[in-house]
């Protein structure tokens, strides 16, 4: 299976979502849906955050991704490895 998600390219948009200014000022899980917001392959009407832990959008091979199991935002291995194993 063709991984359209890597690890490289997780956490790139990981550090380009730490790296945003208002970053601190939004929790864990709004963090993850901007995280995911932005590996959305669709339009941006294509993304959807359905509160409180579910987001969907076009993924690849994934539409729907439950964030209630979603380690913390700010542990970046551990947040990064458990959004490949959901996206691959």
């Amino acid at each position: 299976m063709d991984k359209k998600f890597t690890l490289c390219i997780l956490q790139q948009i990981y550090e380009f979502i730490l790296a945003e200014e208002d970053v601190n000022k939004r929790d864990s899980r709004l963090n993850a849906v901007r995280f995911f917001s932005e590996l959305n392959l669709g339009t941006k009407s294509s993304f959807r955050y359905e509160w409180p832990y579910k987001v969907s959008g076009q993924f690849g091979n994934v539409v729907v991704i439950d964030l209630e199991g979603a380690p913390d935002f700010f542990s970046k291995d551990l947040f990064v490895n458990w959004a490949y194993d959901n996206l691959n």
